[in-house]
């Protein structure tokens, strides 16, 4: 009799398998906290899960523990105010609209943002003004720069603000300090999803970090530093905000369930880092540069680094780019192979993938992960010659409140669908950029590009869900 396959054996077979991780979330299986305080989760976890109760603290209203804990963040990064949250970035994104901007407010924000700032316009009821970001030679996304940002702000003069991502999901740091600059001149407020760059601050140039310039930063710590899943901070960097406001937003949007190990762990992530931090990111961008460096000197093999950046551009070198596309080999199948070796990475592509390190990896993993890539077949050479991205700006016909509020939606052939407004997010990855957002009018400038899409057969995000599906329908409000 076959066995019924369950969630819990999938795990089980997983981390059995799994040595070496270049994955979310950063303290590795445990291995970046002190020895003393892993023992004591790992016997404790199931009487830690507890409920909210007066004698400890309550996210909700932190009145003891809970508020020195955002104070020693606060401190830590300078900033005038840092809360902490428990249901990842999405949440700190969240809260930074509602409490930011009032519905209909316009707001520039690049097209390469993560799915929950879509969210984010829905329930603020922001207009977004899409900024188109740049494209590298081998098809990876880079944020918009000070320039770009500076052409939209001229055309669209009535902007509230300026959304920025960086570093990007490859770790490439667009110019902030630059940014800030454009913002402050033209008076505009500038959010920066600083979700992959919470260790930045204590790299040997904290001027890498969004808390410099920006005037509110969202951090998901468990990404890269020593905290589990979904533990996250939203920080308010200058006197802009209204702390009242960002602090009722963050409560609205946090569950009264949260779950208590992950508020442990932020807590003592902060000692952590205030005691070592800066010793512990020296070590990990050191273990990144070393695999990058080692990657590039295989045959006929690729990582990403700062000399395939345009001027103006830095490299985060906790993230690894591996592409062996002149081998031959996608993305998929290096996972797949990976995987063999008992090295589970971040994300695959078509064309890459990427290897996250963070303060739990050691020269052990770097190791693992060189070897193994060595020994990958060569097979006949991936043609790629880039993406023309649509060079004209789509029009913004609906919000994406009213796309998701108001209308009803259809399904209809692609190849018809030329001047409906679509009700769906379509991003061909690579580049990772979605070609179509709710509430954008259809171009025949579009369509053809989907379809060159289809014909390559790349991979397509919709709604945030990757499919492999034939791009033939798409989702569009009825009219």
């Amino acid at each position: 009799m076959r066995q019924e396959q369950t969630f819990l054996s999938a795990m089980k077979k997983y981390i059995t398998g799994e040595k070496h991780s270049f994955h979310t979330p950063g303290h590795k299986a445990g291995r970046a906290f002190d020895e003393k305080f892993r023992k004591f989760m790992q016997d404790n976890l199931f009487a830690l899960d507890i409920t909210a109760t007066p004698f400890v603290d309550s996210i909700h209203n932190p009145s003891a523990t809970l508020l020195e804990t955002q104070r020693r963040i606060s401190r830590l990064y300078e900033t005038k105010d840092s809360f902490i949250l428990t249901n990842g970035s999405t949440s700190g994104n969240l809260a930074a609209f509602i409490s930011l901007f009032s519905d209909g407010d316009s707001v520039l924000i690049s097209r390469n943002s993560h799915k929950s700032v879509i969210a984010a316009c829905i329930i603020s009821g922001v207009y977004p003004v899409w900024m188109t970001p740049r494209i590298i030679k081998n098809g990876i996304t880079c944020e918009v720069n000070s320039e770009d940002v500076e052409r939209y702000l001229n055309s669209y003069p009535e902007a509230k603000g300026v959304f920025i991502t960086s570093p990007t999901y490859h770790g490439i740091i667009t110019d902030l300090e630059n940014i800030a600059k454009v913002c402050r001149k033209y008076k505009k407020l500038m959010i920066v999803d600083e979700a992959w760059g919470p260790h930045l601050f204590f790299s040997g140039d904290k001027t890498l970090s969004a808390v410099n310039y920006a005037d509110c930063v969202i951090h998901s710590f468990h990404k890269i530093l020593p905290v589990f899943s979904q533990g996250s901070v939203i920080h308010i960097c200058s006197d802009v905000p209204d702390r009242e406001n960002v602090e009722k937003a963050v409560s609205l949007l946090t569950s009264t369930s949260p779950f208590y190990p992950t508020l442990m762990t932020l807590d003592y992530c902060s000692l952590m880092m205030k005691r070592k931090g800066a010793r512990m990111v020296e070590k990990m961008q050191a273990l990144g540069n070393l695999a990058t460096s080692d990657i590039r000197k295989i045959p006929l093999g690729y990582a990403l680094d700062s000399s395939d950046l345009p001027e103006d551009y830095r490299m985060d070198t906790s993230k690894v780019t591996v592409d062996f596309r002149d081998r031959g080999l996608t993305g998929f199948f290096i996972q797949n192979y990976l995987m063999k070796f008992g090295i589970g990475v971040d994300c695959a592509n078509p064309l890459n993938v990427i290897a996250t390190l963070g303060l739990g990896n050691n020269k052990g993993d770097i190791t693992a992960l060189t070897e193994a890539l060595k020994t990958l077949p060569i097979k006949k050479p991936i043609k790629f010659t880039g993406f023309r991205f649509p060079e004209t700006p789509a029009e913004i016909a609906l919000t994406p409140r009213e796309v998701y509020m108001q209308y009803t939606k259809k399904k209809m052939l692609l190849s018809e669908s030329e001047g409906q407004i679509c009700a769906e997010t379509i991003a061909p990855y690579p580049p990772g950029i979605p070609v179509l957002l709710p509430g954008e009018r259809i171009t025949a400038e579009v369509i053809e590009y989907l379809e060159m899409i289809d014909r390559f057969k790349w991979s397509v995000f919709r709604h945030g869900k990757k499919t492999k599906n034939k791009l033939e329908f798409i989702s569009v409000i009825e009219v």
